[in-house]
């Protein structure tokens, strides 16, 4: 006896009552006592932290400060004027297209006029 392609090919449900409560089991058994939740975790290594190796020296750099403008350099509390307490630089490598341009290399000619026959 053949069975009917849409029972073979249609969604079906296989659950049972009482599945979903199946694997539960195990997370009610293991409630964890106030200590264990209260205990801290002492980290015993350290991590390297990714530095980009800094570009060379010999490159040339243009600088573009980004500051704020002068009347936001004054204390909103005291109205003292703000002092630079120091500055984050990060560089970025532009890359300059070579540029391309045609040179013509022109060859005069001579020759004698009154020599022409």
């Amino acid at each position: 006896m053949a069975i009917g392609a849409e029972k073979r090919f249609a969604a079906s449900s296989e659950g049972h009552p009482g599945q979903g409560e199946l694997f539960n089991e195990a997370e009610d058994c293991l409630t964890p006592s106030a200590e264990e939740v209260a205990a801290d975790e002492t980290i015993t290594y350290t991590r390297k932290k990714f530095r980009r190796p800094s570009l060379s020296v010999e490159l040339p750099r243009e600088d573009v400060v980004h500051d704020i403008a002068v009347t936001d350099k004054v204390c909103d509390d005291c109205g003292h004027d703000l002092h630079q307490m120091g500055e984050e630089v990060s560089e970025k490598l532009e890359f300059i297209p070579v540029m391309v341009k045609v040179i013509r290399h022109i060859r005069p000619k001579y020759s004698c006029r009154c020599c022409e026959q």
